[in-house]
């Protein structure tokens, strides 16, 4: 998985959804890929075929309102 990046070293990764990227679900077991959450809506998860070789998954979707939109609910870095 070419695309997958650490956001905690060696602790958790993060990588486009299978809706974007196409996932080899053998190499997540083969990273040692133990979880995944999805917060896609789990568009092309397969959640059996995870299931299948203990890969634990979890599907938290995100409002289509993310990041806010409105002037006050929403900071700018500068």
């Amino acid at each position: 998985m070419d695309d997958m990046f650490w956001l905690g070293n060696g602790m958790i990764a993060g990588s486009a959804g299978p809706n974007r990227v196409v996932w080899n679900i053998q190499e997540l077991a083969t990273y040692n890929i133990g979880k995944v959450l999805s917060v896609n809506g789990g568009e092309l998860i397969r959640k059996e075929e995870l299931e299948a070789i203990s890969i634990e998954y979890k599907c938290v979707s995100l409002s289509k309102d993310a990041p806010p939109v409105h002037p006050k609910l929403s900071t700018k870095l500068k």
